[in-house]
């Protein structure tokens, strides 16, 4: 497993990224739909940590309940 320490972009913090072998990364455990990913493609230019991947995400989750 070929993992890569990165810094997110959006909190900086330092996590391991495993975007080759994709199943085995931790964000893979986050459920992202659809257009959250093309909210996350537009806004960010690499990866992010799971803590924002989620935080991303239960945001728009609550602007759309609103």
């Amino acid at each position: 497993m070929m993992q890569t320490e990165k810094q997110c972009e959006r909190c900086g913090k330092i996590f391991c990224c495993n975007a080759a072998d994709i199943e085995h990364c931790e964000c893979s455990a986050v459920k992202i739909p659809g257009k959250e990913i093309e909210y996350i493609r537009m806004h960010y230019r690499d990866c992010l940590c799971v803590a924002c991947l989620r935080a991303i995400s239960e945001t728009l989750n609550a602007e759309r309940d609103e």
